[in-house]
Parts: C-alpha cells; sequence; structure tokens
C-alpha cells in the first residue's frame, strides 16, 4: 500500500506519543486496512468476467502472488502491517515496543480470520533465532521481541478456535514456545508467568481452559518426571503450579 497516511501512522507508535495517540494511531492503521480489503474486494468483483478465460486466469494469479506468507488469502497490506508490527517488537529500540505490541494484538485480533498461527509463530522463531556467536545485549533483545510477540498472540486470544474451542495445533506450537523461554531465559520467567495466567483467564469455557492448562503443564513438567516430585524440587515449580491453578479455579469458580 503506497499510502503515506497509512505509513505515516506507524510513525505515531514511538515513545513520544500519548496512550491515547498510541490507541488512535492502531485505530487508523487497522481501519484503514479494512477499507483497503473492501476496496480490493469490490475491484475484483466487478472486474472479473467470468466469460473471458484470460481474466479469471490473471485474477487466480493475483490470488496466489500478490498475497502475504503468514496466511491463506492474506492481503500483502496485512502481511507488511503484521511483520512491521513484529519487527518492531523485537527490535532493540524500545520506545517503539508499547505502540507496535499494541497494533500487532488489534490487528489479530481483528484479522484472526486470515492468519495462520502455525505460520504466524514458526516466522516469529525464525525472525529471534540466537546463535551462539551473539552477543548478550542481542540475545537479550531478540529474546524479550520473541516474548513480546508471543504474548501479542495470547491477548489477540489468536489460539481460541470459537468462543468454546481452541485450535489445538496452535496451542501446542504456542505453549511450547512459551515455556521454552520460560525454561531458557530465568529474566522471562516473572513475565512469562504473566503471560499464562492471562492465557488461562482469557479461556472461554471450563473445558477450553482445562485443554491450555494441560498443555502448559505437559510443557512445563519434564518426561518422564514424577509430577509431584517435580512441583516440590524447587519454591518456583511449586509458585507456578499454585498460580495457574488459582487462575484456573478462579476463572470458573461458581
Amino acid at each position: 500500500m503506497q499510502d503515506k497516511d497509512f505509513l505515516g501512522y506507524f510513525g505515531h507508535l514511538g515513545q513520544q506519543s500519548t496512550a491515547s495517540e498510541l490507541k488512535q494511531a492502531s485505530s487508523n492503521i487497522v481501519n484503514t486496512l479494512l477499507a483497503a480489503a473492501t476496496a480490493a474486494g469490490k475491484r475484483r468483483a466487478s472486474s472479473i468476467d467470468e466469460n473471458d478465460p484470460k481474466a479469471k486466469q490473471l485474477a487466480r494469479f493475483q490470488q496466489k502472488y500478490l498475497t502475504g506468507d503468514l496466511g491463506d488469502g492474506m492481503s500483502a497490506d496485512l502481511n507488511y502491517t503484521l511483520k512491521r508490527a513484529l519487527s518492531g517488537l523485537i527490535s532493540d529500540d524500545h520506545t517503539v515496543k508499547r505502540g507496535y505490541f499494541l497494533v500487532a494484538v488489534d490487528v489479530l485480533s481483528r484479522f484472526r480470520k486470515q492468519v495462520d498461527l502455525v505460520k504466524l509463530i514458526k516466522y516469529i522463531r525464525k525472525e529471534t533465532k540466537t546463535t551462539a556467536t551473539m552477543k548478550n545485549p542481542e540475545v537479550h533483545a531478540l529474546v524479550i521481541g520473541q516474548m513480546m510477540c508471543l504474548s501479542a498472540i495470547v491477548d489477540s486470544q489468536l489460539y481460541q478456535a470459537s468462543a468454546t474451542q481452541v485450535s489445538q495445533e496452535g496451542v501446542i506450537f504456542l505453549v511450547a514456545d512459551l515455556v521454552q523461554l520460560y525454561k531458557n531465559h530465568d529474566y522471562t520467567r516473572e513475565s512469562l508467568q504473566t503471560v499464562f495466567t492471562r492465557m488461562l483467564s482469557k479461556a472461554g469455557s471450563e473445558a477450553q481452559g482445562a485443554r491450555v492448562l494441560e498443555q502448559l503443564m505437559a510443557k512445563l513438567v519434564p518426561e518422564e518426571t514424577n509430577f509431584k516430585q517435580y512441583i516440590f524440587q524447587h519454591s518456583d515449580n511449586l509458585s507456578l503450579f499454585l498460580t495457574l491453578r488459582h487462575a484456573h479455579l478462579e476463572k470458573f469458580a461458581d
């Protein structure tokens, strides 16, 4: 999208903007994407002659190549917006993270049907991959970036297939990456404990919450390890288990 106003909205996501200005910029980005999608749909509907083989071939070509790679049928504009938002979260510029986090959550929430969660998580993995040659500040920035990207997915509830069901494959991928961060990087644990709690508090049904809790415990507790032994092995393990259990029970208390 070669729209100067649209691209300019991203410039309002920095530290200099107030909370209300950040919300307005995010809203402008979402509304522009919606308007562009509507206009594109009208053009396709009015321009395709079903009796013209060449026109139909061109339409198929555009559908295949003028779309993004984070979901089937995703527009290039939406793909660009998501990748730019994620890049902002992954960057070491902390002044833009709050604004880009808001945009990521809003866009994922509004366009959830067009986003492939598994593809999105794999993209985040690729963009935040660390190597042995990286210095600690680089690793730290990528780890925090990955945590914020995954946290945006949680806040947008993209992993929920419906009000009462979760995407089983999506939850497996999401929980696996969150727990890996929790296990490998001590400085993420406090924040990730809050993310785990939010996942449980956003469950639409008790069964949905139980599935999320089950996946969390399955990834947190090492294979072939006695559950009780693991829980009481360290105070952090016990604290996390009690926090998650309380969040789940509180959500569905009578």
